[in-house]
């Protein structure tokens, strides 16, 4: 595949790309319904943890199609360069999205991750974290450390949890 280098996206000027891309995000979600998007690490793409909870997703949320971009393949990278940025695909999945569970990577989001629940927060969406194999709603996220884009850039605190003012 060719590989373009494009200007930067402009949403007010590119919105028939915009849609098109949203179209195609939106036939990636698996089921019927609204969907509930899946953020989570690359680290955790291919591992049995990650299935455990798209089958948890699943059986928490039956009436929802399930979005996760370990199943979008190439589609990622090429959406990235379609619209500008990685940053403008985390903007389209949010905005296909009804909901969000986040899966942690060692108690700790990444950069993605912890951009997808800003942008998912901002919006007014329910937002959830796995916990003791539950879905439990997303008080706050907090930046950790922002030089580490990939393991630990921030935390995910649910609802009823103390934040570790020390961390």
């Amino acid at each position: 595949m060719c590989r373009v280098k494009l200007p930067p996206y402009d949403k007010t000027r590119d919105a028939i790309v915009w849609e098109i891309s949203k179209a195609q995000v939106m036939s990636m979600a698996v089921g019927a319904g609204k969907i509930v998007y899946f953020a989570h690490s690359k680290l955790d793409y291919s591992t049995s943890r990650a299935a455990k909870v798209r089958s948890l997703i699943r059986d928490e949320r039956p009436d929802m199609r399930l979005l996760d971009p370990s199943r979008m393949g190439e589609v990622w990278p090429d959406l990235a360069q379609r619209l500008g940025s990685h940053e403008a695909v985390y903007e389209l999945v949010i905005e296909c999205s009804a909901q969000v569970v986040a899966l942690e990577h060692k108690g700790f989001v990444g950069r993605g991750v912890f951009t997808e629940l800003q942008l998912a927060q901002r919006r007014g969406l329910p937002c959830y974290v796995v916990r003791d194999k539950r879905l439990v709603p997303v008080e706050s996220i907090q930046i950790f450390d922002k030089e580490d884009y990939k393991r630990c850039y921030g935390r995910v605190f649910a609802k009823g949890e103390v934040r570790d003012v020390a961390a």
